[in-house]
């Protein structure tokens, strides 16, 4: 048996030795399908497949509370305690809060991502820092030693990889915290963090608080416990608590996912869309090589019937023609797998921040295992009807129909039947890039609601141990301000707690003087941006009503706030909002904010998300230490950026300027995802729609070829040029129209799963539907008059001669 293939695999690499132009088009035609389905499936592994790289991670889940409407929500931390105590699901359960950190001490202070975590959280992951230890049970209590963890690449770049760094002083936000660990290789988690303190150092009344909901919350199950069970059990305890603390905890449960999913969740359906998009292009492409299989077969009619009156079996030929196919089809894995490296490294470049998840896109063995695949069962789509039409037809008589009997006629017909697939298959994806394209042109013409040419912004946060006094962080930053203002080229500043389409802010509830005080849990909520005057001129806001914030606007003075026009319009509705009180606390306590000024709403999470109530809160009132510097200025980013650090330097030279870039980059970040999206897609399209028409092309080639005999006589009996070309040409688009019609009621149906991935389009958007269907039909027309033209230029004379 194994000579036996060793036979058919030499003879077949002798066949297609000998058409080299054959091999070569379909070796290339595989490779760009299967390196296209290798590079999405490599990201789809890393990001959807692969467990994630802890010990027993179906174990890890994600817990949230779920608020009185349904929707999942971070977790206060005396509800997490009383979930650690009485839930009787998990192994061990930790929380965190995501948290920016600057990082003092000798060399040039650095902002870092970090985190504040309870004294679990490495111990959920079954992680071991090493050098040094993790957090111990008491340090995550107030009062306790003030320590950090760092990460693996931190202590490399700041500390040279030293041993003897463990045990020393670091000093974050101003407080010198002892460094007791550093965490494994690689470790980031959450987003690129870079180190890790106890949750002790938030603020009191974060800690304290039932009702504030501030920190995500992630767990290792039981063994044996499966998530159903346990999610009845913590939601147990969420009833338990209802009833306990009804002025915070009524109508709020909880709930639990796998931390995979839960990580996975942003990105899963965009991924699940492109690798069901790649597979169309690999159909398409299997099409192409099967027609061209097809063609060769009708040439090889004379070789096939000698080896058959040499004793061939017809199970020996097909086998043979399998052999063929199957060779094909690894050469082209082989060719897709090197385009595959390049192409992992192109969808890495376009995708958004994020993806994937910290894991690498590396061709591992489920890579080559799902390229092995692909080229196997791809082989087998394209090969095998072209070997069972081989083994139907009459191999003892290959010259009795010359091209125009039953074989002949069969063989055109199976082409046909691919080519619609083929326009089917590609309008399917062009439908779908369609409405990506228009989706997401129509999110770059969306509103902001401010204009972001010109602007530059930067990050800073002043550290709290050395800014305890509200005065001198308010002093800090109207210094900085003005002499940022002042710097050549600056056309106005300000700064501001939440930068527009950052994807961060705070949100909090109030009630509304004059109207009846319902519970705490059911006041509606705003966002809430600290500001300093100069904001709205700076980012070009408009101001609609009353007056904007100004210098006056200080601690002392009456506390005042401006709000957009929704909260105007849905709590104020056909009333003069200026005027108007309401408050973040508790009515009785008199704590009321006079609003002195409507401004046009602005999208401030990102330009997808529903506007919402907003409210801006002076500076000068509220002392936040933590802004965005935003500058509309003429002066490139780098030259600005460095101004600014020499300014913040100069008052205070502990204080770090991080993330410097203009709001056009801002912008640009916060559509990314839907930028990747669209790129990916439609690339896919574009392909599909090129190997479509060149299966176009082919199959009325093939079809010029076989009717030569017939347009001759056609021609000689008189039949003009226009004629013969109107022939051929409705003869290809009458097969073009079947594939457009079973395109569209497809794509009709399919193009539902797209609608929550639309903004503003919708999923049957006629529009769409008409102009790609006449795009596949103009590239359809174009590839069928090339070989109609050539069939016009027949000569009748030598075609009956030859006959």
């Amino acid at each position: 048996m194994k000579d036996l293939l060793w036979r058919d695999g030499r003879y077949a690499l002798r066949q297609l030795k000998r058409s080299p132009g054959f091999t070569a088009i379909a070796v290339v035609t595989l490779g760009l399908g299967i390196g296209a389905n290798t590079a999405i499936f490599s990201v789809v592994n890393a990001v959807l497949l692969r467990p994630l790289p802890y010990a027993d991670p179906s174990r890890l889940v994600m817990v949230s509370e779920t608020r009185p409407e349904g929707t999942s929500n971070t977790v206060s931390l005396p509800n997490f305690e009383d979930w650690r105590k009485s839930a009787g699901a998990f192994e061990s359960l930790a929380l965190f809060r995501e948290q920016r950190l600057n990082l003092g001490g000798s060399g040039e202070p650095e902002r870092l991502n970090g985190a504040l975590v309870s004294a679990d959280f490495f111990r959920v992951l079954s992680l071991q820092p090493a050098p040094g230890r993790g957090f111990a049970e008491a340090e995550d209590r107030p009062g306790s030693d003030r320590v950090a963890l760092i990460s693996h690449e931190l202590w490399q770049r700041r500390f040279g990889g030293d041993p003897a760094a463990i045990g020393r002083p670091i000093t974050l936000d101003g407080q010198a915290l002892t460094l007791i660990g550093v965490a494994p290789p690689g470790f980031r988690y959450p987003t690129r963090a870079d180190v890790w303190i106890p949750v002790s150092h938030d603020a009191a009344d974060i800690l304290d608080t039932r009702g504030l909901h501030a920190y995500l919350v992630i767990g290792r199950l039981l063994p044996g416990l499966g998530v159903e069970d346990a999610r009845a059990r913590i939601g147990a305890v969420a009833a338990r608590l209802a009833v306990e603390y009804p002025e915070s905890n009524q109508g709020w449960g909880a709930t639990l996912v796998p931390l995979h999913q839960a990580l996975v969740a942003d990105v899963r359906t965009t991924l699940l869309v492109l690798l069901g998009a790649v597979g169309f292009v690999l159909l398409i492409a299997s099409a192409n090589v099967a027609n061209m299989m097809l063609a060769r077969g009708a040439g090889r009619r004379r070789e096939l019937s000698i080896r058959t009156a040499l004793g061939a079996s017809r199970s020996r030929l097909v086998r043979q023609l399998l052999t063929e196919s199957v060779l094909i089809a690894l050469l082209g894995g082989a060719l897709g797998l090197l385009l595959a490296v390049w192409g992992a490294d192109a969808l890495l470049a376009v995708a958004p921040e994020g993806l994937p998840a910290g894991q690498s896109t590396a061709l591992d063995i489920a890579v080559l295992g799902f390229t092995l695949s692909v080229a196997v069962i791809t082989s087998l789509v394209f090969g095998l009807v072209p070997a069972v039409q081989t083994a139907r037809q009459d191999l003892a008589s290959p010259l009795r129909d010359g091209g125009r009997g039953s074989a002949g006629v069969d063989r055109q017909r199976t082409r046909r039947i691919l080519v619609v697939a083929e326009i089917a298959l590609s309008l399917l994806l062009l439908i779908g890039a369609g409405l990506m394209v228009q989706s997401f042109f129509r999110l770059q013409a969306a509103d902001t609601g401010f204009n972001p040419v010109g602007v530059v912004t930067a990050r800073l946060s002043l550290p709290r141990a050395e800014y305890a006094d509200t005065g001198r962080v308010i002093r800090f930053y109207d210094a900085l301000v003005e002499r940022v203002g002042n710097l050549p080229g600056v056309v106005s500043a300000a700064a501001v707690s939440y930068v527009p389409l950052s994807r961060e802010g705070a949100r909090y509830r109030f009630s509304i003087d004059g109207q009846p005080v319902v519970d705490p849990q059911l006041r509606p909520g705003a966002d809430f941006n600290v500001v300093t005057p100069g904001y709205l001129a700076t980012l070009e806001i408009p101001l609609l009503q009353g007056r904007d914030l100004g210098p006056e606007d200080r601690r002392g003075s009456a506390d005042v706030i401006l709000v957009n026009q929704t909260l105007a319009r849905r709590f104020w509705p056909g009333e003069v909002p200026v005027g108007k009180r309401l408050t973040f606390g508790e009515p009785e306590e008199n704590a009321w904010l006079t609003v002195v000024g409507v401004v046009a709403d602005v999208r401030q999470r990102s330009l997808t998300a529903e506007l919402r109530p907003q409210v801006y809160a002076p500076e000068a009132q509220v002392g936040a230490e933590e802004m965005s510097l935003v500058l509309r200025t003429a002066m490139v980013p780098s030259a600005v950026g460095q101004a600014m650090r020499e300014i913040v330097r100069d008052l205070d030279p502990g204080v770090p300027v991080s993330d410097v870039q203009t709001m056009g980059e801002v912008r640009s970040a916060s559509i990314s995802t839907d930028r990747f999206r669209t790129v990916v897609l439609s690339s896919f399209a574009l392909l599909a729609l090129a190997l479509a028409a060149i299966g176009i092309y082919g199959v009325i080639s093939y079809g010029v070829a076989q009717r030569a005999h017939e347009i001759g006589i056609r021609m000689a009996l008189g039949a003009r040029r226009r004629e013969i070309l109107r022939l051929v040409v409705g003869d290809g688009m009458t097969t073009v129209a079947i594939g457009i019609a079973i395109g569209v009621v497809a794509a009709i149906g399919l193009s539902r799963f797209l609608g929550s991935l639309l903004y503003a389009v919708e999923p049957h958007d006629p529009t769409t539907f008409a102009a790609i269907a006449t795009l596949i039909f103009a590239v359809a027309l174009a590839a069928c008059i090339l070989p109609a033209r050539r069939a016009v230029r027949v000569d009748p004379i030598k075609v009956l001669r030859a006959e």
